[in-house]
């Protein structure tokens, strides 16, 4: 499912990558975030379905501080879940990572 939400049209439009990638390096990605200390990757659920991600880098030039990158399954766009995943999100990551600035 993140790869399909990854090559998405409107989520590459909003992506640093705005290419299209394949599964391979999209396995590489994956395994890169999943094993680095300063990269969390969170996966949002409701009622059983996947509805999100949201990802906190650690940005080197400032201690404490987290880059944070969103994306909502496609057609739950527009409704609203994105706002409500991302609250979550930072909150949980705040209390357990202990992020000054996200």
């Amino acid at each position: 499912m993140l790869w399909l939400w990854r090559n998405d049209p409107v989520t590459r439009r909003a992506s640093r990558t705005t290419e299209a990638i394949s599964w391979t390096v999209h396995e590489r990605w994956l395994a890169s975030v999943t094993s680095s200390p300063d990269r969390h990757l969170l996966i949002a659920e409701a009622d059983g379905l996947l509805i999100g991600t949201v990802k906190f880098d650690r940005r080197q030039t400032e201690p404490g501080t987290y880059e944070i990158s969103i994306n909502v399954r496609p057609d739950s766009r527009g409704s609203g879940v994105g706002r409500a995943v991302l609250s979550t999100a930072c909150a949980e990551f705040a209390a357990t990572q202990g992020a000054g600035r996200i």
